[in-house]
């Protein structure tokens, strides 16, 4: 699999992590996180979520997904989302949605 050489804003959970991947880097993505859930299933026994949620869907649900990028130095930069959509995204998530 190819490595994405790219800036992917991200931002770390209580219980996980969250990014905004380009609608042209999915099939990558998907392939990637598929093999991270095997890989947690099978070489830790652990029960690994993931999913894949279009901007668009975050929208169509009444919510927003906006992001800024603060850089604290030359070499360390931080993600920020707001609108509600992460939020909104990881409850779908954790509901099977």
């Amino acid at each position: 699999m190819p490595f994405l050489k790219i800036e992917i804003p991200f931002v770390f959970g209580g219980d996980g992590s969250s990014l905004l991947i380009p609608p042209d880097h999915r099939g990558t993505v998907e392939a990637i996180l598929a093999a991270t859930v095997a890989w947690a299933r099978d070489s830790l026994g652990l029960t690994l979520r993931a999913a894949l949620v279009p901007v668009a869907a975050v929208r169509a649900a009444g919510r927003d997904l906006r992001v800024a990028r603060y850089a604290a130095s030359a070499d360390v930069a931080y993600a920020m989302f707001t609108g509600g959509g992460l939020a909104w995204a990881e409850a779908a998530m954790k509901a099977g949605s």
